[in-house]
Order: structure tokens, then C-alpha cells, then sequence
């Protein structure tokens, strides 16, 4: 146990504590999900992470539609994030540079890094986004 409170980065007791708390799995069902929808930016964004208790994770899913974009500059996240691609094709500007993205890709964004997705497609794109709270 001392070795995976190890891995995990606390102490025995930290570990331990957490199991002791009798925390269970925080579910959201399919039709509990925050949704926000934005003509502007032609973007759907479902949360996909329990609102109503501490959280150590955020978790969205982002589908922009053709001509769609995140925002309309890059905008900093302060923590880190990570974003798998799943269905579609997306370009994420990351400060000066752009990456193409599809299907089956991913990508780990560094905290207060500026960052833009868009759809500059014909279909639509879906990706997971996965932020520390």
C-alpha cells in the first residue's frame, strides 16, 4: 500500500483517509449533464462531471459545428487539461502554433497556456475535455 500512496503522491494516512471517507463514485447520468448551447460560436458544451459535490475533475464534451470556434481569441485555462478527439476534425491554436487534429487524437494543454479550438470543416467535431478543478 506505502507504494502506491507513493505513486499517487500522499502519505500512507492521506491514503488511507480517503478510502475511510466512505466517498462514493460520483455519477451524472446522460440526462443530469449541464448543457449550454452558443450560436455565436456555433458551439454545444455538455459537463459531464458531478456539479454538486467537491470535484477533483471537470470533465466537458464540446462539439463545434462547421465554422465553429471555443472562443473568439485564445484564452488561457489555469490548470492543466487534457482533450481526446472523438469524432471529427479539429485545429487547436496553441499560442503561436497550430495542430491539426482527428479521431483518436490527443493532447495534453499546459496551465495559462493560450489556447483556441475551431471547425474549420464541412462535419462536425466532438471532443472530451478533462481539467483539473
Amino acid at each position: 500500500m506505502e507504494k502506491i500512496a507513493g505513486v499517487l503522491g500522499v502519505t500512507l494516512g492521506a491514503f488511507f483517509a480517503g478510502v475511510d471517507k466512505g466517498e462514493g463514485p460520483l455519477v451524472t447520468r446522460v440526462n443530469e449533464r449541464g448543457h449550454l448551447t452558443s450560436a455565436w460560436s456555433k458551439a454545444e458544451v455538455e459537463t459531464l462531471s458531478a456539479t454538486t459535490s467537491p470535484r477533483r475533475f471537470e470533465a466537458l464534451l464540446i462539439t463545434l459545428r462547421p465554422g465553429g470556434r471555443s472562443s473568439k481569441h485564445p484564452v488561457p485555462h489555469p490548470t492543466d487539461e487534457f482533450a481526446f478527439v472523438l469524432k471529427g476534425r479539429v485545429t487547436l491554436r496553441l499560442g503561436p502554433g497550430e495542430y491539426q487534429l482527428q479521431t483518436g487524437d490527443s493532447v495534453i494543454l499546459r496551465p495559462r497556456e493560450l489556447r483556441l479550438w475551431t471547425n474549420a470543416g464541412r462535419f462536425d467535431c466532438r471532443f472530451l475535455v478533462v481539467a483539473r478543478a
